[in-house]
């Protein structure tokens, strides 16, 4: 799946989009940011819905649900949702 442009909904500042930006690129460069397994919920033209457990650098992990709303096989919109694992 291509992914052409991302929106943020929320009302952020452009310096503010810097620095998420420069977290984003820092966790994914960091090898004890792993995503431990992934699968796909239901998918069809209009949604994507996926499950994925997660592992972090400060040795913390997470359940995490992605659910993508797609507009000609793009994703358009993105929002996450992450419970804590014991």
């Amino acid at each position: 799946m291509k992914m052409q442009k991302l929106y943020f909904i929320n009302q952020v500042t452009n310096s503010q989009k810097d620095e998420w930006a420069s977290m984003v690129v820092g966790m994914m460069g960091n090898p004890k940011f792993v995503n431990d397994a992934s699968r796909c919920v239901y998918e069809n033209d209009e949604i994507l819905v996926s499950h994925d457990f997660m592992s972090y650098p400060d040795d913390t992990k997470e359940a995490v649900m992605l659910v993508c709303m797609l507009k000609d096989g793009q994703i358009i919109r993105m929002e996450t949702g992450a419970t804590p694992l014991a």
